[in-house]
Parts: C-alpha cells; sequence; structure tokens
C-alpha cells in the first residue's frame, strides 16, 4: 500500500511540473510576442534620422520629449517594465530614451548615458542583426530571470531615412496579474488532485483488500486444513465472504 501511495505521490507530482513548465514556457513565448510589439511600433514611430543629433548635441527638443512622453505612457499602463533606446558602442550601450517606471519608482537613465553591455546583451544585438540580414526578421526576444524576476525582452532596430540602423529599442515584459493569478490557481488545483488521487487511491486498496486479499487468504487457510485433515474423510464447509 505504502508502495501504491508513493507511485501516485510522484506521478501526480511529476504531471503537475510536466504541466506548469508547459503553461510557463507558453506564457513567456506570449510575453516575447508582447514585448516584441511594443518594440516594434516604438521603432516605427521614432524617426532614425535625429538619433546622431540628439547624442552629439543632448538638446532634449519638442520632439524628444514627445517620443519620452510616449515611451512612459507605455509603461505606465501596460505591463512593460522597462523600455528605452540605445544606440551600441563598443562595450557599452549609450542611451538615447529610457523611460521612467513611476509604478516601481525606477527612473530611467538620461540622453547620453554609458552602460557596459552585457555578454548576454551584446549576443541578443548579434542575433537581431543577424535575424535580419539572414532571415528578414526585425527582432530577438529573449526570456531571463533575474534581479527582476521573469522578464520577456525585445529588441527592434531603429532605421533613418537612408535605410541604416542607427540604434534599437529594447522592451523588457513582465507577467500581468492574470498570468500570476493563473498560475496560483493551477498550483491549487495540483494540490487539490493530488490529495484526491491519494484518498482515492486509499479507499480502493481498502476495496481490494475487504473483497479479494481477505477471501484469498481464508481460502488459503482452508486449504492448509484441509491437507493437515486428509485422513479423517470429513465434509469442510469454508466461509468465504466478500462484504
Amino acid at each position: 500500500m505504502i508502495a501504491v501511495l508513493i507511485f501516485v505521490l510522484v506521478f501526480s507530482l511529476g504531471t503537475g511540473a510536466i504541466v506548469a513548465i508547459q503553461y510557463r514556457t507558453q506564457d513567456m513565448t506570449r510575453l516575447g510576442y508582447q514585448a516584441f510589439s511594443y518594440a516594434n511600433a516604438a521603432a516605427n514611430i521614432i524617426n532614425g534620422d535625429y538619433i546622431d543629433y540628439y547624442l552629439e548635441t543632448k538638446d532634449e527638443d519638442t520632439y524628444y520629449h514627445q517620443v519620452l512622453s510616449y515611451m512612459e505612457s507605455v509603461v505606465e499602463y501596460t505591463n512593460v517594465q522597462f523600455f528605452y533606446v540605445f544606440v551600441p558602442r563598443g562595450d557599452h550601450a549609450v542611451y538615447v530614451w529610457d523611460a521612467d517606471n513611476v509604478v516601481i519608482k525606477e527612473e530611467g537613465w538620461p540622453l547620453g548615458h554609458r552602460e557596459p553591455l552585457t555578454e548576454e546583451e551584446r549576443k541578443n544585438i548579434e542575433s537581431t542583426l543577424y535575424n535580419i540580414d539572414v532571415h528578414s526578421k526585425e527582432g530577438e526576444v529573449n526570456v531571463t530571470n533575474g534581479e527582476f524576476g521573469h522578464l520577456a525582452t525585445a529588441y527592434a532596430p531603429i532605421y533613418d531615412s537612408e535605410g541604416e540602423i542607427k540604434a534599437f529599442v529594447a522592451a523588457d515584459v513582465v507577467p500581468d496579474d492574470a498570468t500570476l493569478e493563473t498560475i496560483f490557481f493551477m498550483i491549487q488545483y495540483g494540490v487539490f488532485a493530488l490529495i484526491v488521487a491519494i484518498l482515492s487511491t486509499g479507499i480502493y486498496l481498502i476495496y481490494i483488500k475487504r473483497k479479494i486479499a481477505k477471501p484469498i487468504k481464508t481460502l488459503h487457510a482452508a486449504t492448509q486444513e484441509m491437507i493437515q485433515n486428509l485422513d479423517r474423510e470429513e465434509t469442510m464447509q469454508i466461509d468465504i465472504r466478500t462484504n
């Protein structure tokens, strides 16, 4: 009985883990599509001809603030955690726009700020450029789990009027409340299913013991008694009850 219960426990937990991992993978894929849609939309809106001008003059004119206001609105009213535009130069990223996040009270980097590029960020940029040249795609999605939890990050290039890439838009998307509630519900459902499975197995084993195991034991005992009394030529009555 203990072995059966252990099997049910392992099977239930294993099945629940597989379902949770599959759901999580599908959810992060969905978040990746969301991140790319935000990044690509911003890349199509921003005029790449202004990038060099802003980095050279640090002039935050009306158009600069219009773009920044748009990006900050996206961060405030969607599940985009970080939204920024940068130019990769060597081992650093030079920021052009970086939206403030009023929800988590995170201020964006100012115009012209230089931040070291991580190895992962460099690979994502190279992968984005490779996809554009080889596969005619305009973005790359990367899923990470770090300081800010699970993030789906997408990159999209900004072109100037001559068709040259001048900068990249990056959007970091986090799971929304509905997703978290769904995951919590799945955990509750898994625990409930496990409890039901254990109780059902226990009841079934009790039934098996009563209907099959006990009569077999009685029959075995009677058989042994018959063997021991073969010389008596007596009629034996065997009472085997299954209820």
